[in-house]
């Protein structure tokens, strides 16, 4: 079965991951220069702008294009894949970092599974195949405007939860749900319940997700944006221990090319 499928035109299995599959793929060198974008991924993280010889660090703001163009450096150095559970424009992402060759150069693939269920995590047998990491920040997209209680409001319309049933949940009023589910649509431009459901489920938001976002005061109602900036611990019932999780390590963040570091921090 394998020789069958080595014989098969590279070509064709190309385009079908690039084109068909309609699936946000990068492909970059080893300093995180975008070379090839594919059609899916220039429309969701650049608006369908030209985005060939930028830097991806360029799309993702502040610590997070800094975080993954260290990762980028890593896998092209080591050659070890990189599997991690992060938010993408606010929409779980179960994404994959690979180097596909050294020379003449090293090139690595991002590869994002977007809608993915963010409470499942890699099964145990992938923590042997890959580096499987936490990372610090994730790019929450416009849900990075919300408070905390919006994003458990949010998160419970989208499970079909009435005011009613959210209200005894989270133990407030009625009255208080709704002043919640108004600035949810003020803050999203979204004017029904129906809108702001769907947007939870393509967002992949649950009450079960939302508790691994930042923590803050449930109470507070300030903008939290640098939510952005901020670590989401994963539940470790049934994984391997914390032992066998990886982190990008000062050392290895110090790698990147002072060019891109430049690039990064500019954002």
């Amino acid at each position: 079965m394998l020789a069958s499928v080595t014989e098969l035109d590279v070509s064709t299995l190309w385009s079908s991951l690039a084109e068909d599959a309609n699936v946000p793929l990068w492909i970059v060198d080893a300093t995180g220069r975008i070379e090839f974008a594919s059609r899916a991924a220039i429309n969701i993280m650049a608006d369908g702008r030209p985005v060939t010889g930028r830097s991806l660090g360029d799309l993702l703001p502040g610590d997070i294009g800094l975080e993954r163009l260290g990762m980028i450096s890593r896998v092209a150095s080591n050659g070890r894949p990189i599997l991690m559970i992060e938010m993408v424009r606010g929409r779980w992402s179960r994404t994959v970092i690979r180097r596909l060759c050294v020379l003449p150069r090293p090139v690595v693939l991002v590869l994002h599974c977007l809608g993915w269920n963010g409470r499942e995590q890699p099964r145990p047998d992938e923590f042997e195949r890959y580096d499987v990491i936490e990372p610090r920040s994730h790019d929450a997209g416009v849900l990075a405007c919300l408070t905390r209680r919006e994003m458990e409001v949010l998160a419970l319309i989208g499970e079909g939860l009435s005011t009613l049933e959210i209200a005894a949940r989270l133990s407030r009023t009625p009255k208080t749900v709704e002043w919640h589910r108004s600035s949810l649509g003020r803050k999203l431009n979204l004017g029904t319940k129906i809108e702001l459901a769907q947007l939870a489920i393509a967002s992949g938001l649950t009450s079960e997700t939302v508790a691994h976002l930042p923590h803050r005061d449930v109470d507070d109602e300030r903008n939290v944006a640098h939510i952005i900036g901020a670590r989401r611990l994963a539940p470790m019932t049934s994984l391997p221990s914390s032992s066998t999780r990886h982190s990008l390590t000062g050392a290895e963040l110090a790698m990147v090319p002072e060019t891109v570091l430049a690039v990064a921090t500019a954002q």
